[in-house]
């Protein structure tokens, strides 16, 4: 999550802020709250998830089940609460700084989700799926949302002149397009990663009585739903691929998409190939590894504006 933060922050925000002259005021703090407010709530998500899943971990993943062994349920607890605290101290502070009070929903929006999705439902049909693939789409949004926010609050309209306003709306719309491609992007990979997360989890959430894809629709239509949703993805990949926002002649983009589309395209041969828990499980680390290549563009895309 840090690595995500700091590449959108680094590679795509300032880079788009500095083509156009424009930086943020108190920016080392607003960056400072930002990653400390993400990090410790994510990090909250984590535990609270080990916590409610102690018994199917010890069915699915008996050698890294930490609540109740190395750790126990009251300290999990603690742990859970004290990252929570902060992670929405730091929200409120930076909304506090943006004078912007959507922050503070959004903090406690995730903060419930966590919480929701932990207890129960990710236990439930598809819901589950969505509720942390959003949570990651926040996590790369929220960082362009935090600099919009802040580039607004610096460079008021009513002080600008009309070609200063211009700028300003033409580095807001950059802003928000390729956190939002980024955050698509993050969001369709975490979704197809849970889905088979829970085909390899079978087991353990058919002794728990979980109502997840795979155990309502069965494994075949589970890999149908996962396929189309992988060709939907690599759709996408290609089309932001070709549609040039910044770069006029740019085939290092169009390179990299296929890079992309081909790593799908051996996560898909190893889906339909897996009959046990090791195979999904490589076909899950295929995904990881996309979703890195997919957010390391970010430093192509930092090359490709300043030269």
């Amino acid at each position: 999550m840090a690595l995500v933060v700091c590449l959108m922050q680094f590679c795509v925000i300032n880079p788009i802020l500095d083509a156009y002259g424009f930086t943020i005021v108190m920016f080392p703090l607003v960056f400072t709250l930002l990653l400390v407010s993400i990090l410790t709530i994510g990090a909250s998500g984590y535990v609270i998830n080990d916590y409610f899943d102690t018994k199917i971990d010890e069915i699915n993943r008996p050698d890294k089940v930490i609540v109740g062994h190395g750790v126990t349920r009251h300290q999990a607890a603690v742990y859970f609460q004290t990252l929570l605290i902060i992670g929405n101290i730091a929200g409120i502070a930076l909304a506090i700084i943006l004078r912007n009070i959507t922050l503070v929903f959004i903090y406690a929006g995730v903060s419930g989700i966590l919480w929701f999705y932990s207890s129960s439902y990710k236990r439930q049909l598809l819901i589950g799926n969505i509720m942390i693939a959003l949570c990651t789409f926040l996590c790369v949004f929220l960082v362009g949302y935090v600099n919009v926010k802040g580039l607004i609050l610096n460079y008021p309209d009513a002080e600008l002149s009309a070609p200063v306003q211009k700028c300003i709306s033409l580095s807001v719309a950059m802003i928000y397009a390729w956190t939002l491609g980024f955050g698509l992007f993050a969001f369709l990979l975490t979704l197809l990663r849970e889905m088979v997360k829970d085909i390899e989890d079978i087991d353990g959430d058919t002794e728990m009585e979980c109502r997840t894809m795979p155990i309502v629709w069965g494994i075949n239509v589970s890999k149908i739903v996962i396929t189309v949703l992988t060709a939907l993805t690599a759709a996408t990949i290609f089309y932001f691929a070709n549609f040039k926002i910044i770069f006029k002649e740019d085939n290092i983009t169009f390179v990299y998409s296929i890079i992309l589309i081909l790593f799908l395209l051996m996560f898909i041969g190893q889906l339909w190939m897996a009959k046990c828990k090791p195979a999904y499980s490589q076909a899950s680390l295929t995904l990881k590894i996309i979703m890195v290549l997919g957010i390391c563009y970010s430093v192509v895309f930092k090359i490709l504006i300043c030269y």
